[in-house]
């Protein structure tokens, strides 16, 4: 089926639709469709009366034919001519009313459907927000309960109280050989240099330990900053990627409809082309009937009788 022949389907579609549709989303496009459904009754409406009309002079016109009463149906003749003309402009009108109709109701499935798609990509956009804040949450407590563990680990590794070098305790057996042996002189000058080293020692170890608990806390946080990190990349390589696709189909659509309008209007531009050269060619054949019904009359001579009130009323709308 070509592009024309579904443009005509869908034009049938549509003006049904509207037809049987009556729930407009606002109330100033509701009153542009009626208006617009009124105008195509109103003109089909005016079509099927000139084509009554038509049938009736058509048939009264031939009636005078046989009748061999020329001139009056050159008046008929003439009178065809002016409704035909007549239905051809109200014609080209309805197709006009239907190609807005048409365009009108495409506009609006076009707005519908980026409506549709907004909406399904805020919606998932919203279920994303929510997943990775529950990511981020769990991220928190398992780093609070990382923290609270190596807190309570820092005694059991690094505990205040130093390790006895070999030396200080080769020193306090010294001092207690000292007093065994009564040497309480040596002994208290023993003494006073286990305490001196216990307090290097001490000082020593508590520098050691804090550049120890320092590196390990840098350590951790370093940890804890790379995993924030790679989870905020995620977060924005994964909106970003919504975003990619989100912008992908709203584009597929908008092309879409765009594709569309152009083969409308070159659609509809073939039908009302082809309208005004079927316009042309009646013309022409009217023109030759014309030609002929004139010649006649002349043959006949004399003026033409005048139609009956009966008769009248059949060619005057």
């Amino acid at each position: 089926m070509c592009i024309r022949d579904r443009y005509q389907r869908r034009v049938h579609g549509i003006i049904l639709m509207q037809k049987s549709k009556g729930n407009p989303t606002e109330e100033e496009e509701g009153d542009t469709e009626n208006n617009g459904e009124e105008k195509v009754t109103a003109l089909e409406s005016k079509i099927n009366k000139l084509d009554t009309f038509i049938s009736l002079l058509e048939e009264h016109c031939q009636k005078c034919v046989e009748e061999e009463k020329f001139s009056e149906a050159d008046l008929s003749r003439k009178r065809i001519k002016e409704l035909k003309e007549e239905q051809a402009k109200v014609k080209v009108e309805l197709t006009k009313q239907q190609h807005e109709i048409l365009e009108m109701n495409e506009e609006a499935m076009y707005q519908e459907s980026i409506e549709k798609a907004n909406a399904e990509w805020d919606e998932k956009t919203q279920k994303l927000e929510e997943h990775f804040i529950e990511l981020e949450n769990e991220l928190i407590e398992k780093q609070k309960e990382e923290m609270i563990k190596f807190n309570e680990s820092i005694e059991q590794k690094f505990p205040a109280t130093p390790k006895q070098s070999v030396a200080l305790l080769n020193l306090k057996q010294v001092q207690l050989n000292l007093v065994k042996q009564k040497k309480f002189d040596l002994a208290n000058e023993t003494k006073e240099k286990v305490m001196a080293m216990e307090a290097e020692e001490a000082e020593k170890w508590a520098q050691q330990r804090e550049a120890k608990i320092t590196t390990q806390v840098d350590q951790l946080d370093q940890k804890h900053k790379k995993e924030k990190e790679a989870h905020e990349k995620r977060v924005q390589t994964a909106f970003e990627e919504l975003d990619i696709e989100r912008n992908k189909e709203i584009n597929r659509i908008t092309q879409n409809h765009i594709n569309l309008q152009k083969q409308m209007s070159n659609a509809q531009k073939k039908e009302l082309a082809k309208m005004n050269k079927s316009k042309v060619i009646n013309q022409g054949k009217s023109s030759h009937v014309s030609t002929t019904l004139q010649g006649s009359v002349a043959h006949q001579g004399g003026p033409p009788s005048i139609p009956s009130a009966q008769e009248l009323s059949l060619i005057h709308i």
